[in-house]
């Protein structure tokens, strides 16, 4: 039971953190800077234009999934992980495009659609380096992901079909 809490902790972290600019100037430097960044807050969002999918005054949209993706432009997507099977639906039937970061798990139901879609991968390792969480979230007792690998993949909704 413990463990499983602890895991939950470390999810929900992910899903509040931010990836720091260091990775975000190597994945925007290789596949291009994102139109929109879907899933974010004011606290989190990595460009101007974002879409929350909880209330977010500052938020461009309000709950992501209202919208067509297709119709956004080249997309930035950290999700909260329990909602990646429903966002790779959403990409696949919109044809959307941009970027997508999760865990490198393998072994999840969802990774097999996760290589169908992508058009190139950047794995890295989340450490204080890659991932950044507010002081806000630590002292919440939110853990940091620390030790997980991260896989950012470019994708393409149409190479699904």
């Amino acid at each position: 039971m413990r463990m499983q809490m602890k895991r939950l902790d470390i999810l929900e972290t992910l899903q509040n953190g931010s990836l720091t600019w260091w990775v975000l100037s190597k994945l925007f430097g290789r596949w291009g800077v994102p139109d929109i960044d879907l899933f974010a807050t004011s606290s989190n969002n990595v460009v101007d234009r974002f879409a929350s999918w909880r209330p977010d005054p500052e938020a461009e949209l309000v709950y992501a999934f209202m919208v067509n993706w297709g119709k956004l432009g080249f997309v930035h997507i950290l999700p909260p992980i329990p909602l990646l099977p429903r966002i790779l639906q959403k990409i696949v039937m919109e044809k959307a495009t941009g970027i997508l970061v999760f865990p490198n798990w393998n072994m999840a139901m969802w990774y097999e659609l996760t290589e169908k879609i992508k058009t190139d991968h950047f794995d890295f390792g989340c450490t204080e380096k890659s991932f950044f969480i507010s002081k806000m979230e630590a002292k919440g007792g939110g853990l940091p992901p620390y030790g997980m690998t991260l896989r950012a993949i470019r994708f393409d909704g149409n190479l699904f079909w």
